[in-house]
């Protein structure tokens, strides 16, 4: 009896050695997953029943892998088992990788594979529970402004099929850190997908909270924080913007306050909502991002009242040794989020700046070191190259045409200084072209007698042309100016 019975314990052994199933494995994952599955190491464990599966991959359509794990344990279902049957009760990965790229339209490449999966996909009847640690999802854009990956790293939570219940952590690295990430949801996942969760983010001694909501591919993210790195931030919306996430940093220390902000999407659209305090100032907008053949466009209007101006240099991507108070209105704006920096298309606006500094570039200093009001506006700022000039004001009304930003009654108020101005800025190559009327309302008599004696009670005119790093300033006579140039170019300083 013994040996009948130590028989049947070899041969069931034997009947249930993985690697004489490898290929029904290997079909049954595929199928369930509705990709092609890799598996390097397949073996068993007997007491308890458990198979074992080491360097699986998960492959996209293109051969690359969409998710890799180091090593998975899945304890089998013993009624299955039973019936020579690989059902898992239970499954649990550790040291996973997922891969996620980004399409030219904007969209990720896993949503088709989580919405070509049916319900019994996501959720065989056997099983319990999943269980995942020691993962990172990574989120590419190839079509970004050189940005790098998003990582989410140390990722570790579970899933409850039967409950249809979520809970999951990690911590971003790079971009993004030293975001923590925690979400707990319920609902179902794949399949049409319909749930609901809070996600939580903290930052150190800063936290942010979203509700989010997902039903028959309507989707809506709520959040709120009383207070939160801007510059994290702006790394998270240039990310998905296809902007330069570098940029972000110029933001520094700034937090946003009060800040709330609403999502929502369906299919290639998003809509949001924003606002919020900067340094004591305000800042809101609107708009919808929609996804196209060629990339993203977006659609914003917004206003901001007070507010730093590191914040919109960190926003914009733009490099302005222009500090101060900003306040701002925009309208109708359009931007193409295709690939590199973001090209506007349309929309009109005002913009002032208020108790500020210029910093002069270096190489635009040596371009104007034989200009003949050198020697004055030395003498005026004594530290010109360090400190720059002040800016009282600095204002314009301003319309895109041509993809150019136009600017028809542009103001300079610098000390005793006023000038008004009038050209096109390109925002992509970061240049300036603009006609210059400088009036010169010296009152102290020793620096008045170092203005040439034409411009002591006429202004002067010049042309402004360059880049924000590298600009020069030629003079212009009155003779070669256009008559109703010179008419915008006095309404702007009256």
């Amino acid at each position: 009896m013994l040996v009948v019975l130590l028989a049947g314990v070899i041969s069931f052994v034997i009947v249930l050695n993985p690697e004489r199933h490898r290929a029904e494995i290997t079909d049954l994952l595929s199928r369930l997953l509705k990709r092609p599955v890799v598996i390097g190491r397949l073996s068993m464990g007997y007491f308890p029943p458990t198979l074992r599966l080491g360097q699986l991959a998960v492959m996209k359509d293109g051969g690359a892998p969409l998710l890799e794990i180091e090593s998975a344990t899945a304890p089998l279902d013993w009624p299955e088992l039973l019936h020579l049957k690989f059902a898992p009760s239970a499954v649990e990965m550790d040291h996973w990788k997922l891969m996620v790229s980004r399409q030219a339209d904007g969209r990720w490449d896993p949503e088709d594979w989580f919405n070509g999966l049916s319900g019994n996909s996501g959720a065989p009847s056997t099983l319990r529970q999943v269980l995942w640690k020691t993962g990172e999802i990574h989120w590419a854009d190839p079509y970004g402004t050189g940005a790098p990956e998003l990582v989410l790293s140390s990722i570790a939570g579970s899933w409850n099929p039967k409950e249809g219940s979520i809970t999951a952590g990690g911590d971003f690295t790079g971009l993004g850190s030293p975001a923590h990430l925690t979400i707990s949801a319920k609902g179902q996942f794949v399949s049409a997908p319909q749930w609901s969760g809070d996600l939580q983010l903290s930052n150190r001694s800063d936290s942010c909270a979203v509700h989010l909501d997902d039903k028959a591919g309507q989707w809506e993210a709520k959040g709120a924080s009383a207070q939160w790195p801007l510059a994290n931030a702006l790394a998270f919306a240039k990310f998905y913007g296809r902007a330069a996430v570098q940029a972000a940093d110029k933001a520094g220390p700034l937090e946003l306050t009060n800040w709330q902000f609403h999502v929502s999407g369906r299919a290639s659209q998003i809509s949001f909502e924003h606002s919020g305090g900067i340094s004591g100032g305000m800042i809101e907008a609107k708009g919808t991002i929609e996804a196209g053949q060629t990339g993203l466009l977006a659609r914003v209007d917004g206003a901001a009242k007070d507010v730093p101006a590191e914040a919109f240099w960190a926003a914009t991507g733009q490099n302005l040794p222009l500090s101060g108070s900003v306040t701002l209105v925009a309208k109708e704006v359009q931007l193409a989020l295709s690939s590199g920096a973001a090209a506007i298309l349309a929309g009109q606006g005002y913009w002032e700046l208020k108790d500020g500094r210029y910093a002069i570039p270096p190489e635009s200093l040596k371009r104007l070191a034989r200009a003949k009001t050198m020697s004055y506006i030395n003498k005026k700022f004594p530290n010109l190259p360090a400190d720059g000039i002040p800016i009282q004001r600095l204002s314009a009304h301003w319309q895109v045409k041509d993809g150019l930003i136009a600017i028809d009654d542009g103001l300079l108020v610098s000390t005793d200084l006023k000038a008004g101005w009038v050209g096109k800025i390109d925002s992509v190559r970061r240049g300036i072209d603009a006609t210059i009327r400088l009036q010169m309302r010296e009152r102290d008599p020793k620096l008045l007698a170092l203005i040439p004696e034409p411009y002591r009670s006429q202004p002067a005119f010049g042309r402004l042309q360059g880049t924000w790093q590298e600009w020069g300033l030629r003079a212009l006579r009155p003779a070669k100016i256009p008559s109703a140039l010179q008419s915008k170019l006095r309404k702007a300083t009256r």
